[in-house]
């Protein structure tokens, strides 16, 4: 089922031309035309920042337009661009809000396509202490210049429909539980300390 709401959503995201500019000044284009049904191909086409700390902005090129989708921050772009391209995973729910939305908006538009750009962050070691709030204050700042991003807002989820998340995520958990063998742990750990 289409959702013809979604084109309505995005427009106030969409990049006005001076923008746009300052974005193409501040940011690299790092992927360029992201089909995320398609994780091999994007994953192969990575053009920089596979293992440099920086934020990142994920822009929807659908219906003339170019918009603001999402903002982020990483140690690693290209483990990141994994973590986003890969099936669904029930321990990193966050990573597929990115492939919902943009199911969404190729529903509506099947030409649609989206593009990667990245700032690194220089001159601070990826093991320093201070990367975590540098990149937390820089993805902040990015927010706030370009006027947010839309799968950055806060959305509010029916009663029902977080019900729904909570049933499933117990049934998830349960099985595995359940599923777990009667005899002991003799994994690696156990190995290891064997004579």
């Amino acid at each position: 089922m289409t959702n013809p709401a979604i084109r309505t959503k995005l427009e106030r995201f969409a990049l006005t031309p001076s923008l746009l500019r300052d974005l193409r000044e501040e940011f690299q284009l790092a992927l360029e035309g992201c089909d995320f049904r398609e994780a091999t191909k994007a994953k192969a086409k990575l053009q920089l920042g596979r293992s440099t700390p920086g934020v990142y902005f994920w822009l929807a090129r659908a219906w003339g337009k170019q918009y603001r989708l999402y903002v982020g921050q990483t140690k690693s772009l290209s483990y990141r661009l994994s973590n986003y391209l890969s099936p669904f995973q029930p321990n990193a729910t966050n990573d597929f809000k990115l492939r919902i939305c943009s199911d969404l908006i190729v529903r509506e538009h099947p030409e649609a396509t989206f593009d990667l750009y990245f700032a690194q962050i220089k001159g601070i070691r990826s093991d320093s202490p201070r990367l975590r709030s540098e990149l937390r204050d820089r993805e902040r700042l990015m927010l706030d210049k370009y006027g947010g991003a839309f799968v950055n807002q806060r959305g509010a989820a029916s009663l029902s429909a977080k019900e729904r998340l909570r049933a499933a995520y117990e049934e998830f958990y349960r099985e595995n539980l359940l599923s777990l063998p009667d005899e002991s742990y003799e994994g690696e750990v156990g190995r290891a300390s064997v004579g």
